[in-house]
C-alpha cells in the first residue's frame, strides 16, 4: 500500500495557544512578529468567530532505513544515539512538548508506521502518508489535529515520473484542510526533495509538480483566487539557490542555465534547453495542470491529471498532441501564481547563519516553511487571510558546531533540526 490515509476524533485540544516564552535546552527562543507582540501580550485578543492559531512544525526524523544505508556518514557519532528505540522518544517527546496542530514529517520510514508512529493518534492526530514507490524506503506525511481541522481534499505526488529529469524517487503529500465549524480553508503540503547535489534541475521539475498540485487543490472556484498555503519540508537546497529563488520569486528562466547548479554556464553539454519537464505530463510553465485549467474554463473541477501514479493513476493519458506550437509549454522560463515567503530569515543579529542539519561537515539550512496568501488585485483592498505570528528560532552555524557537534545525539532524535511556525488564520 503505497499511502495511508488515518483518522481519530480527539475532543479534548485546543486551538488557543499559550505563548509562554520558553526555552528548550537548546537557546531555541520563540521569536515573534510585530502581530505576534500583540497576542503575545495581551493587546489583541484573538476571538472564536475572528481567527484560529495554527501551530505547524516540520521535521525530517531520518529514516533508520536511511541512517543503516548511510551509516558511514554517521560513523563519528554515538553509536546508542542512532538506534531507532533511543531515537524515537526524543522525536515523540518533541511532538507531545511542541504540541503543533499540524505536523509534517520526511523520512517516516513505512515500518514503524503502524508500531511507533500511530502513539500520534493518542495525542488526537489524524494522518495522510505517501510512501515512496521506488526504492527509498520512507515517505511523507502530514499530520492533522482532526478536533480541529478535518481534510476535504488530498493528493499523493509521485515525483518520478520515468522521464528526464524526474526520475528520483521522491513523493510529497498536498492536504486541504478546513477548520471545523467554518468555511475557512488552508492547503498544506510537504515533500522531501532528491539529495544529490549536482540535481539541481530534478529539483527545479520536483518543486514544479508540486506547486502543479498545490495549485490544484488550492484553488478557490468561487473567489476564483486561492486559499493560504502552507509548503513545508526538506528541499536539499540552501538559501538564495536557484529553486529557492524560483519559490519566493514567482519565476526562474532556466534555459541556458547549469542543471547541476542553475548557474550560468558556458558548457552547452550540461545546460538546460527550453523544456525543462516532458510536455506529456500536462504541467504548463505556469506550474498549472493544462487539463485543470481546461477543466476551471468549463467550470468543472479535474480530479486526474496526466501524472503517473502506482495506486491509481498507473497508466495515464500522455498524449502529446497539445505540445506542438502550444506557449503555455517549452518558454525556457517557469513561474507560479503564489507568493511565498519564508518563515525563517536565515540570518540572525551580527549576520550569523542558521542552520537546520549537517551536510559533508558544513552546517546548512536545507528545511523549510514556506507561506502564501492569494495575491491581491489591488493592496488597498487586500487583506491576508494567513499571517506569521511567531517561529522557535533555528540555532546558528557557530552555536551548533560549539553546543551540538553532532546529530542524532543523546537530546536530538534526528540529524535535522524541527522547524516550528504558529499562524493566525483569519476566518471568512
Amino acid at each position: 500500500m503505497g499511502f495511508i490515509i488515518c483518522s481519530f476524533l480527539l475532543l479534548t485540544s485546543s486551538s488557543i495557544l499559550s505563548f509562554a516564552h520558553h526555552e528548550s535546552g537548546d537557546f531555541r527562543n520563540e521569536e515573534f512578529t510585530s502581530l505576534g507582540k500583540k497576542i503575545h501580550e495581551g493587546e489583541l485578543k484573538i476571538t472564536p468567530d475572528s481567527g484560529v492559531l495554527l501551530k505547524v512544525m516540520t521535521y525530517n526524523v531520518l529514516a533508520q532505513t536511511q541512517l543503516e544505508t548511510h551509516s558511514h556518514i554517521y560513523k563519528d557519532h554515538d553509536n546508542e544515539a542512532l538506534e531507532w528505540e533511543n531515537r524515537w522518544p526524543l522525536i515523540y517527546n518533541k511532538f507531545k512538548d511542541e504540541d503543533p496542530h499540524i505536523l509534517c514529517l520526511q523520512e517516516v520510514d513505512p515500518i514503524h508506521v503502524s508500531s511507533h508512529f500511530a502513539k500520534l493518534f493518542e495525542l488526537g492526530y489524524s494522518w495522510v502518508f505517501k510512501k515512496s514507490s521506488g526504492s527509498h524506503e520512507d515517505g511523507v506525511a502530514v499530520f492533522y489535529k482532526s478536533d480541529l481541522l478535518e481534510v476535504e481534499a488530498h493528493s499523493q505526488v509521485e515525483l518520478n515520473q520515468g522521464a528526464e529529469p524526474l526520475t528520483a524517487d521522491k513523493v510529497g503529500v498536498v492536504v486541504r484542510l478546513v477548520v471545523r465549524n467554518t468555511t475557512q480553508r488552508v492547503v498544506v503540503a510537504t515533500t522531501h526533495l532528491v539529495y544529490n547535489p549536482r540535481r539541481s534541475a530534478t529539483r527545479l521539475a520536483q518543486a514544479q509538480v508540486m506547486l502543479a498540485e498545490i495549485d490544484r487543490l488550492a484553488f478557490n472556484r468561487t473567489a476564483k483566487t486561492y486559499y493560504p498555503i502552507i509548503l513545508t519540508g526538506d528541499f536539499n537546497l540552501q538559501p538564495y539557490t536557484g529553486v529557492y529563488k524560483f519559490l519566493t520569486e514567482g519565476q526562474l528562466k532556466y534555459e541556458g542555465l547549469s542543471k547541476q547548479t542553475l548557474e550560468p554556464s558556458q558548457d552547452v553539454n550540461s545546460t538546460l534547453s527550453k523544456e525543462l519537464l516532458p510536455c506529456r505530463l500536462g504541467v504548463t510553465d505556469k506550474s498549472q495542470h493544462v487539463d485543470v485549467l481546461e477543466a476551471r474554463v468549463r467550470g468543472e473541477d479535474a480530479s486526474e491529471t496526466r501524472l503517473h501514479h502506482s495506486e491509481f493513476n498507473i497508466n495515464p493519458n500522455q498524449s502529446s498532441s497539445h505540445c506542438s506550437n502550444d506557449s503555455r509549454f517549452g518558454s525556457g522560463t517557469i513561474s507560479h501564481l503564489f507568493n511565498f515567503r519564508s518563515v525563517y530569515p536565515h540570518k540572525q543579529p551580527e549576520n550569523k547563519i542558521e542552520a537546520s542539519t549537517n551536510h559533508n561537515n558544513q552546517w546548512i539550512t536545507v528545511d523549510y516553511i514556506f507561506y502564501s496568501n492569494a495575491k491581491a488585485a489591488t493592496e488597498v483592498t487586500h487583506k491576508e487571510l494567513l499571517e506569521l505570528v511567531s517561529w522557535e528560532r533555528l540555532l546558528t552555524r557557530d552555536e551548533l558546531e560549539s553546543q551540538v557537534r553532532h546529530l542524532p545525539n543523546a537530546n536530538h532524535g534526528s540529524d535535522h533540526l524541527p522547524l516550528t511556525a504558529t499562524f493566525l488564520l483569519h476566518l471568512d
